[in-house]
């Protein structure tokens, strides 16, 4: 009987930390770079690149963006702990669409990053994250 009850005890406990699990997990889905081209999408998928490459990204959400304009924060991390704002832009999008292809970072147009680690988040009506991803710069 001892045994039974602890069986059916260590179940509802796994199940109770499953559910607790899946409560505080994110729900941001994440940002994907590499190199490639707009047409093609990302055809090398990387997080570290070199001052003189293009960047693309690529997310795909679980629900459509459900709105026309998305905001971007890229930040660069200090080496403290902390984080910088790097730059932030808006771009439109169509709000039917549940993932982004997108040429992120041109060298002819953008310039260089300087070295470091970045965080780039993207963002629905000013405040609601629901894109994020890292890439670092040699």
């Amino acid at each position: 009987m001892k045994k039974v009850y602890l069986v059916v005890l260590s179940v509802f406990i796994l199940l109770i930390l499953g559910a607790c699990d899946s409560i505080t997990s994110s729900s941001t889905d994440k940002i994907i770079f590499g190199t490639g081209t707009f047409e093609e999408g990302i055809t090398n998928e990387k997080s570290t690149f070199s001052q003189d490459e293009d960047i693309l990204l690529e997310t795909y959400l679980d629900e459509p963006f459900g709105v026309r304009n998305i905001q971007y924060t890229l930040l660069q991390e200090d080496g403290n702990g902390g984080e910088v704002l790097y730059d932030d832009w808006e771009d439109s999008v169509d709000p039917t669409w549940d993932s982004l292809v997108s040429e992120f970072h041109l060298i002819e147009y953008d310039g260089t990053f300087e070295p470091g680690n970045y965080i780039l988040r993207m963002y629905k009506n000013d405040s609601e994250l629901i894109s994020e991803g890292t890439f670092s710069i040699e």
